[in-house]
């Protein structure tokens, strides 16, 4: 099997027709030089070009190669050079999956500084409830996801970032406002608004509050965290929710108060497959995420 040395050897002897002068322009010596042309030959199965002691020529064998060869080097200088800049981050793709409290928190600022460094970079953002995210990881749709930690890893790696922790959500002027800290207690005997269940927020709010002999018996359920927010505005209830939803609605029109009695929490981190490499954008992006969260 012919290498790039020994067809790179070929095209200068052909465009110089003259061994000492293309030892000279690839910079190795005439004897390396024909060494390389003869394995070529060898490896072929005949001559590539015609010597005399005043010039070399091609054989018709040999100009059908040079015609080929020239294509072959410039599609791999071609291919080094892509593959050089996927290592570089000068090309290239990543695609995250995170779930919306992490999409439309955290998440835009650090993609901000990932496309100041590596603006070549495309991206995609996958904005999926939690249990999705592990599926997008899993089928290879995103190589990095964001979601709170799942019971089993099954194959996955997860690097912690911060423990969320539940909140109550209020319009202004809620009985419960004035209070630095609310009980779950206090919350379910006021109207709520919870998340339907096979949520995973929902199944491990149900399993806290039992383990205290307490229950949600929501006026509403919801499908999605976001469908909260206008609910509570509209006076319907009040909400417990993780506390990176809350952000989303950190305006005049709300009250964020800590949940105790029980305090629940969930860990929130970093996803990807344990058993394939990192792309080098995935990398640089996993950094900037673990250096926002004083991980790096």
């Amino acid at each position: 099997m012919a290498t790039y040395k020994q067809l790179e050897a070929f095209n200068m002897v052909a465009q110089t027709g003259n061994f000492a002068v293309a030892s000279e322009q690839l910079n190795v010596s005439q004897p390396a030089l024909s060494m390389a042309i003869k394995k070529l030959e060898e490896s072929l199965g005949g001559e590539l070009f015609s010597r005399s002691t005043r010039r070399v020529i091609l054989t018709p064998e040999g100009e059908a190669l040079l015609t080929r060869s020239k294509r072959l080097l410039q599609d791999w200088d071609q291919s080094l050079s892509a593959v050089t800049d996927l290592f570089n981050l000068r090309r290239g793709s990543l695609s995250i999956a995170a779930m919306p409290t992490f999409a439309s928190g955290e998440l835009p600022i650090l993609l901000k500084k990932f496309i100041e460094r590596y603006s070549d970079v495309d991206i995609n953002v996958q904005d999926v409830i939690a249990e999705q995210v592990i599926e997008a990881l899993h089928s290879g749709r995103a190589e990095l996801g964001v979601s709170f930690e799942p019971q089993q890893l099954n194959g996955l790696s997860f690097t912690p970032l911060i423990d969320d922790r539940f909140v109550a959500l209020m319009p202004k002027g809620h009985d419960l406002a004035d209070l630095p800290k609310i009980e779950w207690r206090q919350l379910i005997e006021y109207p709520h608004i919870a998340l339907h269940r096979p949520s995973s927020v929902r199944i491990l709010t149900d399993k806290m509050l039992s383990a205290h002999n307490l229950a949600l018996a929501p006026s509403v359920e919801a499908h999605q965290l976001s469908s909260i927010g206008p609910m509570i505005q509209a006076g319907i209830g009040i909400s417990p929710v993780p506390g990176l939803t809350a952000k989303q609605f950190d305006n005049e029109c709300f009250v964020c108060r800590p949940l105790v009695q029980p305090t629940i929490t969930r860990r929130v981190g970093l996803l990807h497959k344990s058993d394939k490499p990192l792309s080098s954008a995935a990398t640089a992006m996993v950094k900037i995420i673990k250096g926002a969260f004083g991980n790096a």
